[in-house]
């Protein structure tokens, strides 16, 4: 089986090696079902490494910048009080 990149059909714009928010654009994934009619979806690698497929439309209208890292950090850090209750001073 070789993995041959998907052919780009001649209306989707390609975003390959851009960056949106924390998504650098990998390549094209293809067309999902969205709805009654199907997006183009693009693999993408998240700052923190992750990768996931994306739609377009999200890239577009910057809906989707990241793949959560950002606000999974951003509730620890606003549960965690002190983080020394393991310490001999607390």
């Amino acid at each position: 089986m070789s993995s041959q990149p998907i052919k780009l059909p001649p209306r989707v714009k390609d975003l390959t090696g851009q960056t949106i928010g924390l998504w650098t654009v990998v390549s094209f994934a293809g067309h999902v079902p969205h709805g009654k009619q199907r997006s183009a979806s693009w693999l993408c690698r998240c700052s923190c490494g992750t990768e996931r497929t994306v739609l377009a439309q999200s890239l577009r209208d910057e809906t989707s910048t990241s793949c959560g890292c950002v606000g999974r950090e951003a509730i620890g850090s606003r549960r965690r009080t002190h983080g020394a209750y393991k310490t001999p001073e607390y």
